[in-house]
């Protein structure tokens, strides 16, 4: 029994390769903010109102209306990051987008996601994420996935401390 459970298990492990932790991650990414539209239509179905109406009149899902629309822009940053790990691992700016993704999950809350990032970091590249060596600083303003995880990070620490504020855990 027992044999047959680690068989099993280290079968899975093989059969998700790091392309494909990334490919569910940026699926994920994608169908949540759709899920959640989903879900506001059917709340302004049951109570005969617009279909952003519970959005304008709660905070609680004003901020999660932010953080999934936030959704859409890291489904396209992981999309990048995954066309981009193929053609160079060790890109420095690669990795700092992966770090930058992820610590932006663990702050939103996204265990999920983040878990899978974690996973896709450990396979890849273990503690060797840590070492990014930009060196020319200037060109990460110029690449657009870079200013788009810029900008998902600065929205995950806003929803955060707004997190806090209204008191939702």
């Amino acid at each position: 029994m027992r044999i047959s459970i680690l068989t099993l298990f280290d079968s899975l492990k093989r059969a998700f390769t790091s392309t494909r932790i990334l490919l569910m991650t940026e699926t994920i990414f994608f169908a949540a903010p759709v899920l959640f539209l989903l879900y506001l239509v059917l709340i302004s179905w049951q109570t005969n109102l617009g279909p952003l109406e519970p959005v304008r009149q709660n905070p609680i899902y004003t901020l999660y209306f932010i953080m999934f629309l936030s959704f859409f822009f890291c489904g396209f940053v992981t999309h990048q990051i995954r066309q981009r790990s193929q053609q160079n691992k060790t890109d420095s700016l690669l990795k700092l987008e992966l770090l930058l993704l992820t610590a932006s999950q663990f702050l939103l809350m996204n265990l999920f996601c983040a878990a899978l990032l974690v996973w896709y970091i450990q396979r890849e590249y273990g503690l060797a994420i840590f070492s990014i060596r930009l060196k020319k600083p200037a060109l990460c303003f110029k690449n657009l996935s870079f200013i788009v995880m810029t900008y998902i990070f600065l929205v995950a620490i806003f929803i955060f401390i707004l997190r806090f504020a209204l008191k939702i855990h």
